[in-house]
């Protein structure tokens, strides 16, 4: 294999940390192989295993639809974006030395970029390593003390051309905003946000890679939100891109690839029962 994918998402488990007022999050066996074996459904030993997921599809990693932001007749919901917009070239730049609670400015950005001598192309991914996920993960401060973009600074980023910024904390706006004006640059712009990343360190400081992040197939009662894409990949720069548009078929009347993400999901062992998250293990995850 001449690339290498990297998972950046968070793991979805009954109990994960959700946006206050967003519905819990739960992992539940409904079928095991033991009652699917005794039903009398089936011959020659067979048997299977099923789990239901309750979930918002603002819970863990996504991507905001822009009707999620914009009340308009017409904005753009998940399943009228071009696909394209969701597998891009990407950079990761590093602010994790700003304090939690922080507006990052338009020379913070600046500096950032500098470090690692990485540019803003048109059509890319702008990734914010805050360093907030591998810091407070499991902890109440996840949902209160992550640091996110001004308003300049988030129209400094789209206008260089970024189609989708996204961040390690509950949102790319400051914990501390009222009016979320990274959100509402989106909204004025069109463009995209990425919420609930995982850990970045795999890729902070660099420019040579691809990130997907397909999403999936809700009906449109689902469209004004954003669906979860909670598998990501980290891909250097090949032909890759060339072949995933050989994989793509038509779908109604626009270009769909036929890739459902993969759902980084924790199962409960017993019937009934919730999986519980294990956060020790928050800040190793790559």
């Amino acid at each position: 294999m001449s690339f290498r994918l990297i998972d950046l998402s968070q793991e979805i488990f009954t109990g994960a940390p959700v946006w206050p007022g967003h519905p819990e999050t739960k992992v539940t066996v409904v079928d095991t192989h033991e009652e699917t074996l005794k039903s009398g459904r089936f011959e020659d030993n067979y048997s299977f295993t099923a789990e239901k997921i309750e979930m918002s599809t603002h819970g863990t990693t996504h991507v905001d639809s822009i009707s999620h932001i914009d009340p308009r007749p017409g904005a753009a919901s998940i399943e009228k974006i071009p696909l394209d917009w969701f597998y891009t070239e990407a950079i990761c730049i590093d602010l994790s030395h700003i304090p939690p609670k922080t507006y990052y400015t338009v020379e913070m950005i600046k500096g950032a970029l500098e470090k690692h001598k990485l540019k803003i192309k048109k059509g890319d991914t702008v990734l914010l390593h805050s360093g907030h996920y591998v810091r407070t993960w499991g902890t109440p401060a996840w949902l209160t003390d992550y640091p996110g973009l001004s308003r300049e600074a988030a129209e400094w980023i789209h206008d260089q051309g970024a189609i989708n910024i996204g961040q390690d904390a509950p949102s790319h706006d400051c914990s501390q905003t009222k009016s979320y004006p990274a959100h509402q640059v989106c909204r004025e712009k069109q463009t995209l946000n990425t919420e609930n990343l995982g850990d970045l360190r795999p890729v902070v400081g660099k420019n040579d890679f691809a990130l997907s992040v397909f999403p999936s197939r809700f009906g449109t009662e689902a469209g004004h939100r954003s669906a979860p894409w909670p598998y990501w990949k980290m891909q250097t720069r090949n032909s890759l891109l060339r072949e995933v548009r050989q994989e793509m078929i038509p779908w109604g009347k626009t270009e769909r690839a036929p890739l459902i993400p993969t759902l980084r999901v924790k199962f409960p062992r017993k019937p009934g029962s919730h999986c519980s998250p294990d956060f020790n293990k928050g800040g190793s995850r790559s």
